[in-house]
């Protein structure tokens, strides 16, 4: 499960407690007191908060790729609770309160769908590089695709990052974005229904005489123009990625390229890698 699906059930797990709350506090009459609570309903409110604050902690931990603004909003949260289900009134009051602002907050961090989009592009290309090396059928295919051209290798690929959600495009022009597999002008109605996020790439076949850093920049060259935000929301507007395949790992330029706000994403995907012990990292 992605921090983003965790995310939604502690959310509604945290609304569930700050409205047993709310009812317990605009029930009593007199006001809440330390005595006046025959059910001991604070104390029950008070366990809930307690297991959920622990659930947060592992929740924090659990998940390196949170944004920063979201982990240590985590961090300072986990602090502030009491560690205690012994609430007094005042304390279940200011706890209850301390939840609602970072619930508020927490949503509002983990909306942005710029990282998750990336995060799931990054572990589509990762995917693939392990898969080639440690799987002869997926070698196989990819070596016939190295064969037939430059094409046959766009389309496997945009085929195996929409696996992972990702649906893969590139651009003709400003506004012409063409689907990788069919080769048409791609339409926001099927993509968006089936696709987390689309991104911008460019393929590039590296034959022996080739220059790596001129391969990388000829991808670059091709997708400069594209306007990026026409495909709306569930577009990867930050990163773009150019993609060499290659017989045998090559250098990557590196570091990523960063122009007028946008990282570009340098990937080798060698279709006859080195073993998984020596093989050195060539992406960056």
């Amino acid at each position: 499960m992605n921090y983003q699906e965790e995310w939604r059930q502690f959310s509604a797990r945290i609304q569930g407690i700050i409205e047993a709350g709310r009812f317990l506090v605009s029930t009593c009459t007199p006001p809440l007191t330390a005595e006046k609570d025959p059910y001991n309903i604070r104390n029950h409110i008070g366990d809930s908060i307690k297991r959920l604050r622990d659930k947060l902690d592992v929740f924090e931990r659990s998940h390196a790729e949170l944004p920063s603004g979201a982990s240590q909003t985590l961090k300072n949260l986990v602090q502030n609770i009491p560690k205690t289900n012994r609430l007094s009134p005042n304390e279940l009051i200011l706890s209850l309160s301390q939840l609602a602002i970072f619930e508020t907050e927490m949503s509002f961090l983990l909306s942005d769908t710029q990282e998750i989009i990336r995060n799931r592009a990054e572990r589509a290309f990762e995917h693939l590089i392990r898969l080639i090396t440690v799987d002869k059928q997926t070698r196989s295919l990819w070596a016939d695709a190295f064969e037939s051209g430059e094409t046959d290798c766009e389309k496997l690929g945009a085929t195996h990052l929409l696996w992972h959600g990702i649906w893969a495009f590139k651009a003709k022009g400003a506004g012409a974005e063409t689907d990788l597999v069919f080769g048409d002008q791609l339409g926001n109605e099927v993509s968006s229904r089936v696709a987390d996020g689309l991104v911008l790439t460019e393929w590039k076949r590296f034959r022996n005489n080739d220059s790596p850093i001129a391969k990388f920049e000829e991808a670059r060259e091709q997708a400069r123009h594209y306007v990026s935000g026409v495909l709306g929301g569930i577009e990867l507007r930050t990163h773009r990625y150019a993609i060499v395949v290659s017989k045998k790992p090559i250098n990557a330029p590196s570091p990523p390229n960063y122009e007028n706000g946008i990282t570009w994403r340098h990937i080798n995907i060698a279709i006859d890698p080195e073993t998984p012990s020596k093989m050195a990292r060539k992406n960056s």
